[in-house]
């Protein structure tokens, strides 16, 4: 029952009211990343995908910490995180079909690097359950993009 809600609350904010997907505020965190009010379309079902899949493990996606955006080849960007302690979270992403390789590095509040996903891939995931409550800053990379800039998204699920 309570995925199903779920699912049906991703439906709405995903692909009925995308506009709200993605709060203005978040465009203040990330200078870098050029900020959307919505997942860029051909990333909405993936996005979703990936929601479900972190409902069914028992997350909840946290939308003030979401965002999604464009980045051009080889350029990266930098979102703040306020992290919660002893809270797990998932930081995922999500990228357009011209892109080949989306990297994430995160750094904790001394600029340590507290998780990475730099796979070639388009799907990074770093985990995370924080020793204590501070500002994470995630390093996103546009690693390959076979296009002059690729739409992404980050997820960021909280358990």
């Amino acid at each position: 029952m309570k995925i199903c809600l779920l699912f049906m609350l991703v439906l709405v904010l995903f692909l009925q009211i995308p506009q709200t997907c993605w709060p203005a505020k978040q465009a203040k965190r990330t200078k870098r990343t050029q900020q959307t009010k919505q997942v860029p379309d051909p990333l909405k079902m993936k996005a979703l995908a990936i929601v479900l899949a972190g409902a069914k493990a028992g997350y909840e996606l946290a939308e003030d910490l979401s965002a999604g955006g464009t980045l051009r080849n080889g350029a990266m960007g930098a979102q703040k995180l306020n992290l919660n302690a002893d809270a797990e979270y998932i930081i995922a992403g999500v990228c357009d079909d011209n892109c080949k390789d989306l990297d994430f590095l995160l750094f904790d509040e001394s600029n340590n690097i507290v998780g990475r996903d730099t796979k070639v891939d388009n799907s990074p995931v770093v985990r995370i359950i924080p020793k204590r409550s501070a500002t994470f800053t995630l390093g996103i990379q546009m690693a390959s993009c076979t296009t002059s800039k690729c739409s992404l998204g980050v997820l960021v699920m909280k358990k």
